[in-house]
């Protein structure tokens, strides 16, 4: 059911653990005063306002929280997620990864993933070394998530200086992982635009929630050109300037989007709908975005390869819409989710890959 690909398939930035927590902080909720968060308090505050988002904190309210946690470790990143998803699908990718700590490294060499070192493809375990691990602190709860994260490889965009040299090898490129930059490091930000720049390959960018001038980064890369693929969820589009979640109100600012900038698709995809907006092929387009939202489905059983089952969920209540240069599209609706971190991930890779691909 899943297509075969011979494209080189490239994902960056970012690579780590996440900590799926299975227990509850036990403190009383305060409003956060500052962007990054410093207390247990306010984590608590933020579990119970609605809507996923990720939020950075400090490394000290980091090491407090985990010892009160229990939970299930698993690859996390949007790079490593997207990674693992065509892995899952037995596709094989080039991974970016400025940390190569042994454990995480052992964990991605189950996948037909591979880095780059000393100019070569190579099994991750292989190029294990004694670096720092980062791991991202995940709430999973009613269908919504929220990250905390102290992670300076984020942060002060630490770049994969074997990977980005090699990319020029790359059919298609994947970027995600800019939401957590702060802006003062944005050297390396240049390093690498002035290399997608020069690309002959197909870039897709996903959005994700982040840090308030999120929005300036992005726009740098829409400005140079350097996105041929948009993919972002329906709460991720105020990163673009809209606030509105009116299907309506988004097919009239995506119409706007595509005239303003060079991309060749757009992508909202959510838990309710795919709506897509595209230059050319149609139907090429449509096939992706079904066969992606039945991925994202079948990954929240558990298992990414149960296409079968999730092909027997109903659909949302959205209705087929096709227009001359977009489509809404209802998906598949599972009301268990085992997983529901990493989906915008596996949505946005397969749907790259098979539209573009």
């Amino acid at each position: 059911m899943i297509p075969k690909t011979n494209k080189k398939i490239y994902t960056s930035l970012f690579v780590h653990w996440d900590l799926i927590a299975k227990t509850k902080l036990k403190t009383k909720p305060v409003k956060p005063c500052s962007e990054k968060l410093t207390r247990p308090q306010e984590i608590s505050y933020l579990l119970k306002q609605e809507g996923d988002k990720e939020y950075p904190i400090t490394e000290e309210l980091f090491n407090t929280v985990k010892e009160k946690l229990k939970g299930e470790m698993r690859i996390g990143g949007n790079a490593g997620n997207a990674s693992v998803s065509l892995g899952e699908l037995s596709i094989p990718s080039i991974l970016s990864s400025p940390i190569r700590p042994e454990s995480l490294m052992k964990k991605l060499s189950e996948y037909p993933i591979k880095l780059i070192s000393n100019n070569k493809e190579t099994k991750p375990v292989l190029c294990s070394r004694k670096d720092p691990e980062f791991i991202h602190i995940i709430f999973e709860e009613k269908n919504q998530r929220k990250i905390f994260t102290y992670d300076p490889m984020c942060e002060e965009l630490w770049l994969d200086y074997d990977f980005w040299p090699a990319v020029k090898n790359a059919d298609l490129l994947f970027l995600s992982g800019f939401h957590l930059v702060d802006r003062k490091y944005e050297k390396n930000l240049k390093y690498i635009l002035d290399i997608l720049q020069e690309r002959k390959y197909k870039t897709h960018l996903e959005l994700a929630h982040g840090k308030k001038d999120t929005h300036l980064i992005i726009k740098k890369l829409l400005d140079y050109d350097c996105v041929d693929s948009l993919g972002l969820n329906q709460d991720e589009l105020y990163i673009l300037g809209l606030k509105s979640k009116s299907i309506e109100d988004i097919k009239l600012f995506c119409s706007g989007f595509m005239k303003e900038y060079n991309v060749q698709r757009l992508c909202i995809h959510t838990s309710e709908y795919r709506l897509v907006f595209f230059r050319k092929n149609p139907e090429k387009n449509l096939k992706a975005s079904q066969l992606s939202s039945l991925v994202c489905t079948a990954k929240t059983t558990g298992n990414i390869k149960n296409l079968r089952k999730a092909s027997l969920f109903g659909n949302s209540e959205v209705k087929l819409e096709k227009g001359k240069n977009y489509f809404l599209l209802p998906v598949k609706k599972n009301p268990n989710p085992k997983i529901i971190t990493g989906l915008g991930d596996t949505a946005g890779i397969t749907e790259f890959v098979f539209s573009m691909g």
